[in-house]
């Protein structure tokens, strides 16, 4: 699962012991193809998932906390075909949700190709994707009003845009393995909030993530990293521990944004991957007003449709 998006795939030590360093601790279920497109088919197996995740679900007084708090749901489809290493991988996405008053959906078709360089391993992606934002009578605004959302005054005679848009979106991800480091970039071209209905609105988002592992023999691992994200105006940066036993269960802390404590557990048996997640914030009085800044859970089931038998 994601806890949020689709967050969870699989470790690879199990399947592909040789392949992708049994010290990668990522998997795209701590990060999504939504937000690296060099995920798709990392697991190179055939899988679905499906996750719901609730964010601010607690609201100051006065407002619909139905309304106010943000909530998201997405299912994915995700394969890898191609030679002897299942090269190419395939990603299908879907996210739909709701962000205060405003209704979006969101569909991405990624694509993967790994490939080696003696003990250096990579692999490249490509996401395109479809965007419907729609903001109703309920999000429209009018001069001189006060919005909600933002607080700021709309003049008299300022030209407002549809309640409803749709667009196109693009992303491209790279993912690079050597020994104990695992590294990933990735840029997203996309509209630049879910809760503004504006059709020319788009900013550059660059993505990187990183971590340093050690292996415990058989008995599991112990990664050390981080993501940050810039968008042009704001840097965001979530410090990590990954600690997994074996190749059944993981456990993440870390700190989204330095302002919130997130612990995400997952738990896979027999391809069938259940993934909880959720975070608080550090400052009581964000705490107070806030509460739980987000939950998700979801599942996710892998197999291998086209695995053969060797024969004796």
């Amino acid at each position: 699962m994601v806890a949020a998006q689709d967050k969870t795939d699989t470790i690879p030590r199990i399947y592909y012991p040789e392949d992708y360093s049994v010290r990668n601790p990522w998997n795209g279920t701590l990060i999504t193809t939504m937000q690296n497109p060099a995920f798709a088919g990392f697991d190179r197996r055939l899988q679905f998932g499906y996750s719901y995740e609730g964010q601010n679900l607690k609201v100051p007084e006065g407002y619909d906390t139905k309304k106010s708090a943000f909530w998201n749901q997405t299912a994915i489809v995700d394969f890898a075909f191609g030679g002897k290493r299942n090269n190419i991988g395939v990603n299908i996405t879907y996210i739909g949700g709701q962000r205060l008053y405003t209704d979006y959906h969101r569909v991405q078709l990624a694509h993967s190709y790994r490939f080696h360089l003696k003990k250096h391993k990579f692999i490249l992606g490509v996401g395109l994707r479809y965007l419907k934002l729609k903001g109703g009578s309920l999000a429209a605004t009018y001069g001189d009003m006060i919005d909600p959302r933002y607080g700021f005054l709309y003049g008299t005679r300022e030209t407002y845009g549809p309640d409803s848009i749709q667009s196109a979106e693009y992303s491209a991800g790279l993912i690079y393995n050597w020994q104990r480091i695992f590294f990933g970039y990735s840029f997203r071209y996309e509209h630049r909030s879910l809760l503004t209905i504006a059709g020319n609105d788009f900013h550059a988002v660059h993505h990187l993530h990183a971590t340093y592992s050690l292996d415990f023999n058989a008995a599991g691992q112990f990664a050390a990293g981080f993501t940050t994200e810039y968008n042009g105006h704001h840097w965001y940066m979530e410090p990590m521990a990954i600690l997994m036993w074996k190749s059944m269960l993981f456990l993440k802390l870390s700190s989204p944004n330095v302002k919130q404590f997130k612990s995400e557990v997952g738990l896979q048996i027999h391809g069938i991957r259940v993934v909880y997640s959720f975070s608080t914030y550090f400052n009581r009085e964000s705490n107070d007003l806030n509460g739980i800044a987000s939950m998700s859970g979801g599942l996710r089931y892998n197999f291998h449709p086209f695995k053969t038998t060797k024969k004796k």
